[in-house]
Order: C-alpha cells, then sequence, then structure tokens
C-alpha cells in the first residue's frame, strides 16, 4: 500500500466543507490499511489555502499551481493524471460533487484505473472495498477492485464525518506536475436561492406520511 491522494476542493479561494469529509474518508482508509495520507490542493495561489487544510491524521499536502483563477475541468484532469503518474497511490478520494463529476470520472477511464461516486462507506480487506446505494437507496452495493494499482471513489456528501483539524500543520510540499491550460472561461457564480433549511446539513431528518395502506389512517 503506497499512499491514499485526497484531492481537496475550493471555490472563491477557500476549502470548501465537503473536503474535511474527504479527509474523513481518507483516514478510514489509511487506519485499515496502514498508508500514508496526503492531500493534494490545487489553484492560482494554494499556499493562501494550507491553513483549511491542517487536519489530524494528514501526513503531508502537496501543493499545485495552476492556471486561471477559478475551477477548470481540464486544468483538474490534468493535474489529477499527473499526480497520479508521479506518486502512484493506491486510492484517490475526492467528493461526489459537480466539480469532480466533471473530471475525475475522465481520469479514471482514460487510466483504465478503478472508479466508484457516490461512495457512503469505505473499507479496506486487502484492497480497497466501497459501498454504493442502488435503487434509489433500496440497496446497497459492495465493490472491489481487484487488479487496480490506483481506484478514485467520489464520497457521498453527509456520509462522512468532519475530520478533526489541528494546530499542527503537516509538511507541505510543492508538486511538480502538468496542471495545463483551460479549455474553457469562467464568467460568474450565479446563487441558488435560498429558501428554508437546508436539509443536507441536519444530524437527523424526521419524514411522516399517510403510508401505504389507506388513507384514513
Amino acid at each position: 500500500m503506497s499512499s491514499v491522494l485526497v484531492v481537496a476542493e475550493t471555490r472563491r479561494g477557500e476549502v470548501r466543507e465537503v473536503t474535511a469529509e474527504s479527509i474523513a474518508a481518507g483516514i478510514e482508509i489509511k487506519r485499515a490499511s496502514g498508508a500514508r495520507l496526503i492531500v493534494a490542493v490545487l489553484g492560482p495561489d494554494p499556499d493562501s489555502l494550507l491553513a483549511s487544510l491542517a487536519y489530524e491524521g494528514v501526513d503531508e499536502i502537496v501543493t499545485v499551481t495552476t492556471a486561471g483563477d477559478h475551477f477548470e475541468p481540464h486544468v483538474a484532469e490534468a493535474a489529477l493524471e499527473s499526480l497520479i503518474e508521479t506518486m502512484r497511490p493506491s486510492v484517490v478520494v475526492l467528493g461526489h460533487t459537480a466539480d469532480s463529476l466533471g473530471f475525475a470520472a475522465a481520469v479514471a477511464a482514460r487510466g483504465e484505473h478503478g472508479f466508484a461516486s457516490d461512495v457512503s462507506r469505505v473499507g479496506w480487506d486487502g484492497g480497497l472495498i466501497a459501498w454504493r446505494g442502488l435503487y434509489g437507496g433500496k440497496l446497497e452495493a459492495e465493490l472491489a477492485f481487484d487488479g487496480k494499482q490506483t481506484t478514485i471513489v467520489l464520497v457521498r456528501i453527509g456520509s462522512f464525518s468532519p475530520a478533526a483539524t489541528t494546530s499542527a500543520a503537516p509538511p507541505v510540499r510543492e508538486a511538480a506536475v502538468a496542471a495545463g491550460a483551460p479549455r474553457s472561461t469562467h464568467l460568474g457564480f450565479e446563487e441558488a436561492k435560498a429558501d428554508g433549511i437546508d436539509i443536507t446539513k441536519a444530524d437527523f431528518l424526521l419524514s411522516i406520511g399517510r403510508g401505504v395502506d389507506d388513507e384514513a389512517k
């Protein structure tokens, strides 16, 4: 087992909350396998984000300086391919988000890596085991990745409790990788209208309905 690589997700010059959950998933794999846990952060000024990546269990942070001021899938795709080629991680963990879905599957397909999206649990039994829901959550699939040197998994938001922060920052190094050039232009952000409570951040949900029998019950 070489290492577990977590790719931090950023937006508007900040590390997004899903990164702490991705790191928590990486920590579970690390504890079960004995691997080193490395966090990669990409951006035009990755050093400015280091204070937001001090989490317990992280052994090292690698920075990748990219062109452009905002996330661009082709840049992230080239950077991740280069990181995998140079670091040879056994597992790569990202959040199951719109950004990651825009490039992670392409990296897995081109490199013939293992791949699983919307992962809700991870484990280790001589190799990575991942679980994801099927049929609207009615069933759960257990996935193994035999014969794959590297496997990329996207973890479902809310499935892992965020990793704990620490005051002792892990060592940092700059990764000598090819991040590529943007192939699209960022036009701006359009905020979604916020109505009520964000149920994705709730610790407990209670749903009450009429059931499937008699409407009068």
